[in-house]
């Protein structure tokens, strides 16, 4: 008890050693009932409550064992009876795996997937976007790792892409084609050409590929010399990928600054659209130009060129009859 001036004396007849002991009881009795009265959880309750986890299941898209709040314990388990404290059954992937079937078992497997990290793009419990996505499926969600192409003064945007179509051409978790692609695509930058060559032409017509001389197929001709079909159609045909940058380029037709040769990047030198035909520097020959009106000339050693070259009246009937179908 205290006296007049505020200091603490012992209560006469109460040795110390009692009030000490007397005191840890309290202490430690009070402990007690606050862990029996906080959280003491029934098995098998729900844990969707009008006092509990009220934001759950809320939302379009709900995981199963999260939308009634008596299966959580599909995914979490409580180490300590009557503790509000959970961990997870299993780690990363292999809790998903318990009811889902594993996706890395393609040749190519997307990074998160093969690393376990699911909810890197997928929220365990809601959504409001399919498959319980975090963000929208495409730019939205893949561009928080991925980095974009290209930049705002680019000269030509691939349509899928800048539409933000991202999973029309790549499979999210794995694939057998490189970069995920949805369907054959060559690994290296030749291959025999063939219409089941390249994925691309799910999208894109064959018929720039198909013959050596062409009025129309395409704009990349000198006179009706069909380039396309040069460059690509042959036993060590060049792969899209060669000119062409998948996303975006400061060039027009998606021709790319940089072409990929094994490790190295090798510069593709001045290029050049003019409204019948253009010029090009790649590393693989010499500057070159062509022209769909006027052929140009070509100054290196060629191979045979099959077909027929078209008169110059055929060729300006052509352009005043508005072909070229194909803008590359």
């Amino acid at each position: 008890m205290r006296n007049g001036r505020g200091v603490t004396r012992p209560v006469r007849g109460l040795p110390e050693t009692f009030l000490g002991a007397l005191l840890l009881l309290l202490v430690t009795s009070g402990a007690a009932l606050e862990v029996e009265q906080g959280f003491s959880i029934p098995a098998g309750g729900s844990c969707l409550t009008a006092e509990c986890h009220t934001e759950q299941a809320k939302k379009k898209y709900i995981h199963a064992p999260a939308r009634q709040g008596e299966t959580c314990h599909q995914c979490h388990q409580q180490p300590e009876p009557d503790q509000h404290f959970f961990e997870p059954v299993a780690k990363g992937g292999d809790l998903c795996h318990i009811c889902h079937e594993p996706t890395a078992r393609g040749r190519v497997v997307h990074a998160p997937v093969m690393d376990g990290m699911c909810t890197a793009c997928h929220d365990p419990h809601q959504s409001d976007h399919k498959g319980q996505l975090k963000r929208k499926a495409g730019p939205d969600l893949c561009l928080t790792c991925h980095a974009r192409d290209g930049s705002g003064d680019q000269g030509s945007v691939h349509a899928p892409y800048q539409s933000g179509m991202c999973l029309n051409c790549h499979g999210p978790h794995f694939s057998d084609t490189v970069a995920l692609l949805r369907g054959n695509y060559p690994d290296g930058l030749y291959a025999p050409y063939g219409p089941d060559t390249y994925f691309c032409f799910k999208c894109h017509g064959t018929d720039p590929f198909d013959e050596p001389r062409t009025l129309d197929a395409t704009q990349f001709r000198n006179g009706n010399l069909n380039l396309h079909f040069r460059h690509v159609n042959r036993d060590k045909g060049r792969s899209c990928r060669a000119c062409h940058h998948p996303h975006a380029s400061v060039r027009a037709a998606l021709i790319r600054e940089q072409m990929p040769f094994g490790t190295a990047e090798l510069a593709i030198g001045a290029f050049q659209k003019t409204e019948t035909g253009g010029s090009c520097a790649p590393p693989c020959h010499q500057a070159i130009a062509y022209d769909r009106l006027q052929p140009a000339p070509v100054g290196m050693k060629v191979s045979p060129r099959p077909g027929q070259d078209a008169s110059p009246e055929e060729l300006q009937q052509v352009l005043e009859g508005g072909g070229d179908d194909e803008d590359w």
